[in-house]
């Protein structure tokens, strides 16, 4: 389930819908499909941040704070009952996170491409 995030263009008043993949990840730049201006947005592609903001964005794609705190109530229950937690509250673990990881790829590269088609297009220089 995408967020999108309507933009108004400055010179029309288009609104320029934008679906960034979270409140850090996006293009740096969108231009308006009605009188063609470009305006700069507060996000940056994924290549563009630091190994310790790339690593905190990726835990965060990947853990939600939902499958965390299912996962610890289940333990939690097992563990009160004096059971081991089942293999399969583990592979569903596992699975989430390995979707989630596929989804993100797919969303950053998608990014990527659109950054670099607007570098080309704005003859601006990646950081």
């Amino acid at each position: 389930m995408a967020t999108y995030i309507t933009i108004s263009c400055g010179n029309c008043e288009e609104e320029l819908p934008y679906a960034p993949i979270s409140n850090y990840i996006g293009v740096s730049h969108i231009e308006c499909s009605n009188c063609k201006s470009v305006m700069a947005t507060k996000l940056q592609p994924f290549s563009y941040y630091n190994f310790f903001m790339k690593a905190t964005i990726l835990l965060g794609a990947f853990l939600s704070i939902k499958t965390g705190l299912i996962f610890i109530l289940f333990t939690l229950v097992f563990g009160l009952l004096g059971m081991e937690p089942p293999v399969g509250m583990w592979l569903v673990l596992v699975g989430t996170c390995i979707i989630r990881f596929l989804l993100f790829k797919n969303e950053v590269s998608d990014i990527e491409i659109d950054q670099s088609y607007i570098e080309q297009k704005l003859n601006i220089k990646p950081k």
